[in-house]
């Protein structure tokens, strides 16, 4: 199985498990080894996002190689656009936005699960254009999407 990250799943390990605590070294080696792999992926646009966040994290986890969003990922992101009923970019604030889209996108493409750390919506909005990342994922794009506490307790990371 190959994994893709969203932002928030790389920006959660750093904020708990510090890679300058040499308790999670193994974390961090086994998480950059598995990216020069490719059993780990991550798209341009959460790249950009967690550096935005986090400014030195490019300079200290530097085997990431991101995936370039393609033409084709543009009319994915456009059909699944219509099937959540989002109007041009009339994007709900409770709902994904459309970086979240190409990242959903680009793991549906790669064949990969998407890690994220969006909460799991438990009752469906009606109105789908409220869907969060792991509803969309799995009701739309019909791709998996779990947490890192999952990675880890699976023992994947």
């Amino acid at each position: 199985m190959s994994y893709s990250f969203d932002a928030s799943s790389v920006i959660h390990l750093w904020d708990n498990y510090p890679i300058e605590n040499s308790h999670f070294k193994s974390l961090w080696d086994s998480f950059t080894e598995k990216f020069k792999n490719k059993k780990f992926s991550i798209s341009d646009i959460a790249w950009q996002e967690v550096n935005d966040k986090i400014p030195d994290f490019q300079k200290k986890v530097t085997a990431l190689n991101p995936e370039e969003k393609t033409n084709d990922d543009l009319f994915s992101v456009k059909d699944m656009k219509d099937k959540l009923e989002i109007q041009e970019e009339n994007y709900h604030p409770k709902g994904v936005g459309e970086n979240d889209l190409f990242i959903i996108v680009i793991a549906k493409r790669n064949h990969h699960i998407l890690v994220s750390e969006e909460a799991m919506q438990s009752n469906l909005p009606t109105e789908k254009s409220k869907y969060k990342i792991p509803a969309v994922s799995q009701e739309i794009a019909k791709i998996e999407c779990i947490n890192i506490k999952i990675l880890l307790n699976k023992k994947i990371l």
